[in-house]
């Protein structure tokens, strides 16, 4: 690139990416140099509400050469939202993101339930790059289609090649007896359940057998260890604790974590903390901003945390 090419880079690291296409119309050097930017392809955020939005999703993925991405794709639950119920267009972006995932290095994929089986079947596909993985299924009231779904995680995740992955959210999504090999290293996770009705999950710090991070929530029933198991809650370091999995962690867990938070609780159970947990505790409750689940805007929220 001559002297412009590298101030037009340049400007272009500093703009957002709807901007980014109206400079493409300057001229044809500026669009060869918009395409080829980073920004251009390197963050692929997707909201799924018309044709047009999974185009110009096409397009950017196109412009990547395989080159490390990350991908967000989010398909809303909502049946005014026709691309959302139409496999003809769900099905052409989970195809079209599995055959990239060899060179993705984080992938979120959030879409009402019955689109399940697409997104487990892109997730069946070795992820050499991968680092981190969202997989969020949107359950309607009371979860009543999800117990029409097989919405347990694939035993062949990934292939049981991700040699990248340390950090997975699973949100709506059941967990078999035996976590996939891929899993092995994943040293952050976390495991939210929002159906109406409760469900089991392994015993977690086995599951994961190298975690030390975990968060979980919802309507979750918990496993024992079993005898054999050589990991036990002790080993994760750092707790988050989301509506009535916080009582269960009160309860059963009191003094396992160095750093435990506590989302969606009232001051009933912080009398319950100080009674249970021992050491010395700090009491934090501080506005956050954070991106929504689907990552449309962003909000805010009270965070409570108790830190031993």
């Amino acid at each position: 690139m001559d002297l412009v090419d590298d101030l037009l880079h340049s400007v272009y690291d500093h703009i957002y990416i709807l901007d980014l296409v109206k400079l493409r119309l300057v001229s044809k050097r500026w669009d060869a140099l918009a395409l080829d930017h980073p920004n251009y392809w390197r963050n692929l955020f997707l909201r799924a509400t018309t044709p047009g939005a999974i185009q110009f999703f096409f397009s950017r993925l196109s412009r990547s050469h395989r080159r490390p991405i990350d991908v967000h794709v989010v398909f809303p639950d909502d049946e005014n939202v026709a691309v959302a119920q139409d496999p003809e267009h769900y099905r052409a972006v989970y195809t079209v993101v599995a055959t990239h995932m060899d060179h993705i290095t984080s992938l979120n994929l959030c879409g009402p339930v019955h689109h399940c089986s697409d997104i487990f079947g892109v997730v069946r596909h070795a992820a050499p790059l991968l680092n981190d993985l969202t997989v969020n299924l949107q359950l309607p009231c009371r979860g009543a289609d999800a117990q029409r779904q097989d919405i347990t995680l694939p035993g062949d995740l990934l292939h049981d090649f991700a040699p990248f992955l340390r950090i997975i959210f699973l949100h709506n999504v059941i967990l078999d007896a035996y976590s996939p090999p891929c899993v092995a290293c994943v040293t952050k996770a976390s495991v939210v359940y929002t159906g109406g009705f409760e469900v089991t999950i392994p015993h977690l710090p086995t599951w994961f057998s190298k975690a030390t991070a975990l968060a979980m929530g919802g309507s979750l029933s918990i496993e024992s260890a079993s005898p054999q198991s050589t990991r036990s809650w002790q080993a994760i370091e750092d707790f988050t604790f989301h509506n009535n999995v916080a009582w269960w962690h009160v309860y059963s867990l009191a003094g396992c974590g160095h750093r435990v938070r506590y989302f969606d609780w009232g001051f009933d159970m912080l009398d319950s903390v100080h009674q249970r947990l021992t050491g010395s505790l700090s009491y934090s409750r501080r506005r956050e901003r954070v991106l929504s689940d689907c990552g449309i805007r962003e909000h805010h929220l009270w965070r409570k945390e108790v830190v031993r």
